[in-house]
């Protein structure tokens, strides 16, 4: 979209758009008002009957979704008797209602701002030839993939049972014992187990190809070193696992695969030291936090 331009603001007003959908089934039937009559240079004419437009609010909570939803109320004239015709031949709650704000004579297409999307809750018959609706916003996606994003079968048939519903980790930093317990400082026990005391979860019980997964990021996450019940196990072919990662839903998870003959059990505890750093930098507390909502909440 392109916005209007700073010259063009100073010699044109702004318009509050009120669209109606009061026959879902006929795009011809999208009505249209505002506070006074407006054409824009693309699109049909806005009936000029809106009296009265409330504060627009809005407030997102917490990563677990929570949200403040807003219930607004428009006040329109309706001398021509046009909403109570409508309420006397059709029900009018629960249809479409979008508010946009735009400029006189200037394109819809490209020069205006959606500000409310919602449907129509409720109305009322006022004095004095008046009609209110009041319109209840609609709850935004907002595409949050943690912690929603678990082990799931369709991902890791083969993974076992203790496995399905855990929440995959998104790390950042670097996260280590070295100088410290030396036995993994992620997936340690007091951190949390991945099911059955394994550290990390365990996503493939495949025998001699088994595996156990580190988390998920926007690209791979670098494993210094793998413990086994705190013993350091070595990297490489034909030694006791390798790393390697794949794609799912567009996010890469990083993976343990063991080496034949090693066999980790479900009562094995599993842990390593990590990194996933910012262009090969420790991240800052602000720059990892933008970095994960901008990723992961939306």
């Amino acid at each position: 979209m392109t916005w209007i331009t700073e010259s063009e603001k100073y010699a044109n007003s702004p318009e509050a758009l009120v669209e109606i959908q009061f026959d879902p089934s006929s795009d011809s039937d999208l009505r249209k008002y505002a506070c006074e009559y407006v054409r824009p240079t693309d699109a049909s004419p806005y009936k000029g009957n809106v009296l009265g437009l409330p504060r627009i609010y809005q407030s997102v909570g917490d990563i677990r979704r929570s949200f403040e939803m807003s219930r607004i109320e428009v006040v329109f004239s309706d001398t021509d008797y046009e909403f109570r015709t409508l309420i006397d031949t059709q029900g009018i709650k629960n249809i479409d209602v979008l508010i946009r704000v735009s400029f006189v004579n200037e394109s819809l297409a490209t020069q205006s701002l959606v500000l409310f999307t919602g449907k129509l809750y409720d109305w009322e018959v006022l004095d004095g030839l008046r009609f209110k609706v009041i319109c209840e916003q609609n709850l935004p996606n907002i595409d949050n993939f943690y912690p929603s994003k678990r082990v799931e079968l369709t991902d890791y048939a083969n993974c076992h049972s203790t496995a399905p519903g855990w929440i995959i980790p998104v790390p950042y930093g670097e996260i280590s014992s070295a100088g410290l317990s030396g036995k993994g400082a992620y997936g340690h026990p007091s951190l949390g187990s991945g099911g059955a005391g394994t550290g990390l979860p365990f996503i493939d019980t495949t025998v001699d190809a088994e595996q156990h997964l580190v988390g998920l990021q926007t690209g791979a996450i670098t494993v210094t070193t793998v413990y086994k019940n705190g013993v350091a196990q070595v990297a490489g072919v034909g030694n006791d696992y390798q790393i390697s990662t794949q794609v799912i839903d567009g996010f890469t998870h990083t993976e343990i695969h063991w080496e034949a003959g090693n066999r980790p059990t479900e009562t094995d505890l599993i842990s390593a030291d990590i990194a996933f750093l910012d262009g090969g930098q420790p991240w800052g507390p602000v720059d990892a936090i933008h970095d994960f909502l901008t990723n992961f909440v939306g």
